[in-house]
């Protein structure tokens, strides 16, 4: 079943960029992205939380998003410009 308004082009292009987004190439380029930009956002925005060992749930909670954003800011842009280099396949 389709969504009001979205054609079967736009339901395929929206298939196309999820297999994109989770594909193994864009997932690596991801965590390369997220391994280096994740600990540099945790730091400036929580370094006084961080320092603080034991880490609370809160820090832990705080870690988790600093990591996930830029992973997923990285895997948008990936599959984005995958698919405008290679539009239609």
């Amino acid at each position: 079943m389709r969504a009001v308004g979205v054609s079967r082009h736009d339901s395929a292009q929206m298939g196309r960029f999820v297999r994109m987004f989770f594909s193994r190439p864009v997932a690596v380029q991801a965590i390369k992205v997220a391994s280096v930009v994740g600990p540099i956002l945790l730091m400036v925005n929580h370094g006084e939380h961080v320092l603080a060992y034991p880490f609370s749930l809160e820090t832990l909670r705080r870690l988790a998003m600093n990591m996930a954003v830029p992973y997923l800011v990285s895997s948008y842009s990936s599959a984005r410009t995958a698919m405008r280099a290679a539009p239609g396949a």
